[in-house]
């Protein structure tokens, strides 16, 4: 068994990590309560914990981090892998600080790039799409805009590890800037064993070896064809696909944001929304929620204070609306409303089943002992006809033979 850890600040990162190891070959198991995560130990070669570790202070999240290092490596993990974020959000320098210290580790190999998404390194300076990251999408996120550029800048902000490209000591920031390249700096982080510990983001993972004791998956997945597309997101990357899927012909719905964010949604009114969707929604046309309506504050309240109203309402109309709709198939995009959603039901853990397209991820739950299936992707990936690519997978998948 692979003894792999996997530590991730959200869950669609999580998801989208572990899926790239699911693909190798390797069982998987995304876990969100990590006071329970290392139950499953001994079951999977391979343990995502999603920390929710992004939007909280850089003290906590390196405290976070080293607790939970120091626990797998008590229970015999082999090697830890910190997921971050491809545009570099969240507590990056204190949690690989953590990870570092926590393991007693000299070298820490990170690699930020994703050179198949369009982010790659370039003589330290982490580029979006050919843009420096400091001027890309993230700079303005809603939650944890991105101010730098430089991957040694954005480390330092939280932590005075020594950050170098040589390799023997601190925190080695590898360049890389294609597919190939990639492979290569993969092999020589793991098929060298030198990866105790190594970070980056679902990029370096997607070049991690295959099991040598593979076999071919032949679970058959089925879908109902009819999607509805709930967004928690507000990026930029987001809007953009869920506009031009509404040119080509889906029908969309925002959510209540002034109700949310002052928190004057109830439940009861949420039950009224979707006996309202029920109404108006016909089958076979792709259907979208999102939360882009604009909102006035009524009372001061932080960033982080309004990410956590908007994931647990949003989070509940996706209860909400599986039950009204068991025919249709569902996508949540941001990791924030997926795990609101989870919170809802009251389950800890996702399969990732199989990789869409780059960062979107089909997984699996159990929910009162039946399986369920759901599509989810982070807010910052894809192109704008990404929804289409979605609708055109599960309906593939509807029409196999055995979901007839």
């Amino acid at each position: 068994m692979l003894k792999l850890l996997i530590l991730a600040d959200d869950l669609t990162g999580a998801l989208d990590s572990g899926v790239q190891l699911t693909n190798k070959g390797y069982t998987v198991q995304v876990c969100t309560d990590f006071n329970d995560a290392f139950e499953y130990t001994d079951l999977y070669d391979v343990l995502v914990i999603d920390t929710e570790s992004r939007h909280i202070s850089s003290e906590s999240a390196y405290d976070l981090i080293h607790f939970l290092a120091k626990k797998a490596i008590n229970l015999g993990f082999e090697h830890i892998y910190k997921k971050t974020d491809s545009g570099l959000r969240g507590n990056v320098g204190s949690e690989l600080s953590a990870l570092r210290d926590a393991t007693k580790q000299k070298v820490l190999n990170f690699v930020p790039a994703y050179p198949k998404l369009n982010r790659i390194t370039k003589n330290g300076i982490h580029y979006v799409n050919g843009v420096p990251l400091a001027e890309s999408v993230f700079a303005n996120d809603v939650l944890d805009p991105v101010t730098v550029s430089s991957v040694e800048e954005l480390i330092h902000l939280q932590s005075d590890v020594k950050v170098s490209k040589n390799e023997t000591d601190g925190i080695i920031v590898h360049d890389c800037e294609s597919d190939p390249e990639m492979n290569l700096i993969a092999k020589k982080i793991f098929n060298e064993g030198k990866y105790p510990i190594s970070a980056g983001c679902a990029g370096l993972l997607e070049a991690f070896p295959i099991n040598p004791n593979k076999q071919d998956n032949k679970d058959s997945v089925c879908l109902n064809e009819n999607l509805i597309v709930i967004t928690g997101s507000m990026n930029e990357v987001s809007l953009n696909q869920i506009d031009h899927a509404e040119k080509k012909g889906a029908t969309r719905h925002h959510a209540p944001m002034n109700l949310i964010v002052n928190e004057k949604w109830s439940e009861s009114d949420i039950d009224v929304y979707t006996e309202a969707l029920v109404r108006d929604i016909t089958p076979s046309t792709t259907i979208i929620l999102d939360t882009q309506q604009s909102f006035e504050i009524e009372q001061p309240i932080s960033s982080d204070q309004i990410g956590k109203i908007i994931a647990k309402c949003m989070g509940l109309l996706v209860y909400k609306m599986i039950l009204k709709f068991p025919d249709y198939t569902f996508m949540i995009i941001g990791g924030d409303t997926l795990h609101g959603f989870m919170q809802e039901l009251g389950i800890h853990s996702l399969s990732p089943v199989k990789e869409i397209v780059p960062g979107v991820v089909l997984a699996k739950y159990v929910y009162k002992e039946k399986e369920h299936y759901l599509v989810t992707k982070s807010g910052a990936f894809g192109s704008d006809n990404l929804i289409a690519q979605v609708e055109s997978f599960i309906k593939k998948e509807s029409r196999k033979s055995i979901c007839h």
